[in-house]
């Protein structure tokens, strides 16, 4: 499956791709055994996607973060990554089958000041670091409060979910099996990749979950980022940022 999607690289035209990585999450008890071990793998996937020159946006939850975030900061600006707002809380709040932390009932003015609260205070932390992008938990949200954040001058970033209405600030791919919580099996992510670099897309945006990845996972994501890397072809962006 590799020889095949290194065919398909080898025959794009103009293609790139671009990382976002969601729920980053603090936790109120930092020295706890499993979220060092959550701190130091994050650390080293920073650190890979710096080895491939992979500007990263990394989707941060809010909530606690100010105070508990330090680390996630300090590592972001050291590699050369982004920052964006990720939801309040990250938490469901629908009734529906289709989850959501902001559902169409939900208190628009309440939510919407909060989310420009939390906006404003990662400026500070984050300087020119943070992207002036919000991205929906569940990759939906209220159309009310996405078009006031919109207006405010907010970028949304949710989930293609076709191409017809195609967006270069919305994902295209998900890396995770949600049935399961774990990757996808690596041959159905290539194949899958494949399809999409075949019909013709310009931009694709892939979406990881770094708190589910393991080990092996990374060592997957170091072959793919390699294998990319081998042809000039093919580049990582930022869409976000107009170059």
């Amino acid at each position: 499956m590799w020889k095949n999607f290194e065919n398909s690289l080898k025959n794009a035209e103009n293609l790139a791709f671009w990382w976002r990585d969601d729920d980053v999450r603090v936790k109120t008890t930092p020295f706890k055994l499993g979220y060092l071990k959550y701190k130091f793998k994050t650390k080293g996937l920073m650190k890979l996607l710096y080895k491939y020159a992979i500007p990263a946006i990394w989707a941060i939850v809010p909530n606690n973060y100010e105070k508990y975030g330090k680390f996630f900061t300090k590592n972001i600006i050291k590699y050369n990554q982004f920052a964006t707002i990720h939801g309040i809380y990250h938490v469901n709040n629908s009734q529906n089958l289709q989850k959501s932390e902001f559902p169409e009932c939900c208190n628009i003015e309440e939510n919407y000041n909060t989310i420009i609260q939390n906006y404003n205070s990662f400026k500070i932390l984050f300087n020119n670091n943070l992207l002036p992008v919000f991205v929906a938990p569940y990759n939906n949200m209220c159309e009310e409060l996405k078009e006031k954040l919109v207006e405010y001058g907010l970028i949304i970033s949710e989930l293609n979910r076709n191409q017809k209405n195609h967006s270069n600030y919305n994902v295209d791919y998900d890396f995770v099996n949600w049935e399961t919580y774990k990757l996808k099996n690596y041959n159905l992510i290539l194949k899958e990749l494949i399809e999409l670099i075949n019909s013709g897309m310009n931009v694709i945006g892939l979406n990881s979950h770094h708190p589910i990845l393991t080990n092996d996972n990374i060592k997957f994501y170091e072959k793919l980022f390699q294998t990319i890397s081998k042809y000039h072809n093919v580049k990582w962006i930022n869409p976000f940022i107009l170059v």
